[in-house]
């Protein structure tokens, strides 16, 4: 065999290797916690409210936002606001 075709066979090996030990490493799980706050607390009627929102362990792909969060909040009087 050529030294080409030798090299080939290697990195073939090689890449073959490589996926099946990634296709093997189980994902870590991590327990996600969420806070909330609402300012002022008690609110009175008639004033506004802020809403905030964090997470305690920051996103894991850097420069990205978390997506698809929901925050629902239900009035005294019943109605809910998303």
């Amino acid at each position: 065999m050529s030294k080409n075709t030798t090299a080939l066979v290697i990195a073939i090996i090689l890449m073959l290797a490589l996926t099946f030990f990634m296709a093997n490493v189980s994902a870590v799980e991590i327990e996600t916690r969420l806070f909330i706050s609402a300012v002022p607390n008690p609110v009175g009627v008639g004033q506004t409210l802020s809403v905030m929102w964090w997470l305690a362990i920051p996103n894991p792909v850097a420069g990205t936002r978390w997506n698809n969060v929901k925050v629902t909040v239900e009035k005294p009087d019943g109605t809910i606001e998303t």
